[in-house]
């Protein structure tokens, strides 16, 4: 009965989560103007000389993903935990990062990570009926220490083929191409 309440009792964000993954996906690998993201992140230059409104992708990309994570927040601080509480979010983002770079920027293992992640946090809980002589600090600590654990197995991986677009965290000015 467990799998039920896994699948059919949750929130309709989660649902839309799962919708927005393959839409994503979909998106950035079968669509012109997914390709044309995606060329905008590896040389913006060569995508201008294209003709991609490059200043346009990147605004919308902004826009986007901060509307995104609006919603993540959200969900955060009025489902997940619907009371008021200091720091509620307590380093959850930077785990999205690293996830983000551990999957080497694909969608589809983005949202494997990220349900790793999210059976780590649940995992003390969960394993709380048993009266395991382990204290629940350790397994709040869990999600961090693999985190910490990805990037530095990630820091000596050199046989990494896809990574970061490259421009990534480079900004583009036209009159300078």
């Amino acid at each position: 009965m467990l799998s039920c309440a896994i699948f059919f009792q949750q929130n309709i964000l989660v649902y839309f989560s799962y919708i927005l993954v393959i839409a994503v996906t979909i998106f950035m690998s079968r669509t012109n103007a997914g390709l044309n993201l995606r060329i905008i992140g590896e040389n913006p230059g060569t995508a201008d000389s294209l003709g991609i409104n490059v200043t346009k992708y990147k605004y919308l990309s902004v826009l986007i993903s901060g509307f995104l994570c609006g919603i993540g927040g959200a969900y955060i601080c009025l489902v997940t935990i619907p009371t008021w509480q200091n720091n509620i979010v307590g380093g959850k983002g930077w785990i999205a990062v690293t996830l983000v770079i551990f999957t080497n920027w694909s969608v589809k293992n983005d949202f494997l990570g990220a349900m790793l992640f999210g059976i780590l946090t649940i995992l003390g809980i969960y394993l709380q009926k048993y009266s395991l002589p382990i204290s629940q600090y350790f397994f709040d600590m869990l999600p961090y220490l693999m985190t910490s654990l990805i990037m530095c197995l990630g820091a000596f991986n050199k046989k990494r083929t896809v990574g970061e677009p490259e421009s990534l965290g480079v900004a583009y000015f036209r009159e300078s191409r």
